[in-house]
Formats: structure tokens, sequence, C-alpha cells
């Protein structure tokens, strides 16, 4: 949540992000976003993070050996 105080020429700005402890390295950046009054007093965060994904592997089913020979 961020706010800025609308009563006299005061802005401060406070950056709230509630994420788990295991994501607080890959945070790289946080940002206020100022956009379009939408008759609030609080502004979107924008977060940049980097994460590293483990590649999923998928099983591969054997194929099934076909006897051709004739008996």
């Amino acid at each position: 949540m961020t706010f800025r105080n609308p009563m006299g020429h005061d802005s401060t700005i406070l950056d709230y992000m509630l994420i788990s402890s295991r994501f607080m390295p890959p945070l790289k950046d946080v940002r206020a976003m100022r956009g379009p009054d939408c008759g609030s007093d609080h502004y979107l965060l924008r977060a940049v993070m980097q994460l590293r994904l483990k590649r999923t592997t998928s099983k591969s089913h054997p194929v099934p050996k076909l006897d051709w020979s004739s008996s």
C-alpha cells in the first residue's frame, strides 16, 4: 500500500510489500506507479523480481516392442 497525504504540501510515500522471506533475494525493485486519479490517495506498487524456474522434465513412456517375425 502506498499512501500520500492529501492535506498540506507534504508528500510522504510509504511502500509496503508483504512477501515470503524466500522471495526476498529475487526482489530487485519496488516502485509506486502514479496513474490516473481513481478517487483514492493510494497508488499501485510495481515489483520487479528475478526468478529462476526449474525446467520440468516429462517422463517418456517406453515404446512397446512388436514381434514382427512370423512364427
